[in-house]
């Protein structure tokens, strides 16, 4: 039964074989050469021009260009992968720009004829797919290249007018173009109104962007358009995550238009509360979270509570005391300047600081240093600045850090208080031996940071949470 088919364009593909090389070889050796290859487009059997336009919209007068693919025959790729050949037209014959392929086999695995506008008009149907039946050889298509001699490859195309990607073979996905509006937005530190970096989300049940702003007053975001209201969500390292829910008209009030000001969020430096309840500031320094103020609390993280050392005298002889005081037994202090606590009691199991957070340990001190240009300058970067808790003359303390450094003095386990005013002293929880730990700290007449391996213990120093 003969094979009904649809119409379509024959096009023989010609082979030209030219010789490139200058180099002569021993005839019986096998020769590799270069070889140019054009493709022809033979219309000469069909139907006139005007007559296929008379027949259905897309004609041979329309195409501009083929995209092709060639293979070599074990399927390896050659440098002709999608590539673009112009077509030209002369005394109604049609030819591509020539490309030069070296001698061997190979197949032909995409053939598709382009408008002017890239819009496909013209292809060649892939083997096993519905219009592969209406044509003899449909791809791939399989042609050898060899030295001075022409091949002649009939390569047949099919109107893809009224027909779908998948009648070819080919995969086909939807695009939808998706609306949106921009926004200008930026973030500010409530406190100092400094402009910030931070990491905005915007969601809507199911749709969701994410962007990240630089520090700047008028960052520009493209969201998707047309549903009734976004939840900002806006996340910086040391601050408090702010969220709030926008109806659409109200967010539009901020778009990139004359006339309109930019949507400023204000954010707040993060907090962090004890289990006594005392809420404490924080601040960035680095990639480091600390706490901007000396712990207070009174009672472990599960609830226990820790010794109250208040009166209890000289206590050298117990072998791992574990208490808090207040300097000089005196609770007005402990506004100020926090509490004191003997390294047993910062380092117990049941841990001394908040959910989240520990008590830093030597190499993160040495992070906090380097951070702050070395030992030498980072205690007065660390120090709060005047006289007002610190004694005179309180050298270098510029406070830029924002750590807020205090003198909270120390207790000793002979029941002597010392330095308040003069030094502030901090455990970490790197340990020397049984009986010493590395503290640190800084002093009023100087701008060093101090880490010091021999802090007895036994001592009530001050201390400072460090965000896990």
């Amino acid at each position: 039964m003969k094979k009904t088919k649809s119409l379509f364009i024959a096009m023989a593909v010609i082979l030209t074989s030219g010789l490139l090389l200058s180099c002569q070889k021993n005839d019986r050796e096998t020769t590799v050469m270069d070889n140019e290859v054009a493709f022809a487009i033979n219309v000469s059997n069909l139907k006139s021009i005007s007559q296929l336009k008379s027949i259905m919209d897309y004609s041979m007068a329309d195409a501009a260009k083929i995209i092709l693919t060639i293979r070599n025959i074990d399927g390896s790729p050659t440098k002709y992968t999608l590539s673009e050949l112009k077509i030209l037209q002369m005394n109604g014959d049609y030819f591509t720009q020539k490309i030069v392929l070296k001698t061997g086999s190979y197949k032909l695995t995409e053939f598709f004829i382009l408008n002017a506008g890239d819009s496909t008009i013209f292809a060649t149907p892939i083997s096993g797919s519905p219009e592969a039946q209406n044509i003899d050889n449909p791809l791939p298509v399989t042609f050898s290249v060899a030295k001075d001699t022409t091949t002649r490859v009939n390569v047949e195309v099919l109107s893809t007018e009224k027909k779908k990607p998948e009648d070819f073979g080919l995969t086909r996905f939807p695009i939808r173009e998706i609306k949106t509006f921009n926004i200008m937005i930026g973030i500010t530190d409530k406190e100092g109104d400094k402009l910030l970096t931070a990491n905005l989300t915007v969601n809507n049940g199911t749709y969701l962007y994410r962007d990240t702003l630089d520090a700047i007053a008028n960052n520009m975001v493209s969201i998707k358009d047309g549903l009734p209201n976004y939840t900002l969500q806006v996340e910086k390292p040391g601050y408090n995550t702010f969220t709030h829910t926008y109806p659409i008209d109200s967010l539009k009030m901020y778009q990139d238009s004359t006339g309109n000001l930019p949507l400023i969020i204000e954010l707040e430096k993060l907090t962090v509360t004890d289990y006594d309840g005392n809420v404490y500031k924080t601040v960035v320094i680095g990639d480091q979270i600390w706490m901007a103020e000396n712990l207070k609390v009174t009672h472990y993280r599960n609830g226990d509570p820790i010794s109250n050392g208040t009166g209890i005298g000289n206590y050298s002889g117990e072998a791992e005391p574990k208490y808090y005081f207040s300097y000089n037994d005196d609770i007005g202090n402990v506004l100020v300047y926090g509490r004191l606590y003997t390294w047993f009691a910062a380092t117990d199991s049941r841990d001394i600081c908040p959910t989240g957070w520990h008590l830093p340990s030597n190499s993160e001190l040495v992070v906090l240093a380097e951070y702050l240009g070395g030992s030498s300058v980072a205690g007065g970067k660390l120090k709060e600045t005047g006289t007002a808790h610190w004694n005179a003359p309180n050298t270098g303390a510029t406070n830029e850090s924002g750590f807020n450094g205090l003198p909270g003095g120390v207790r000793g386990n002979g029941d002597e208080f010392n330095d308040l005013g003069y030094a502030g002293c901090h455990w970490s929880v790197t340990g020397t031996d049984s009986q010493y730990a590395v503290y640190y700290g800084f002093m009023c007449n100087n701008t060093i940071f101090f880490t010091y391996p021999g802090g007895t213990k036994k001592g009530g120093f001050s201390i400072r949470c460090i965000k896990d």
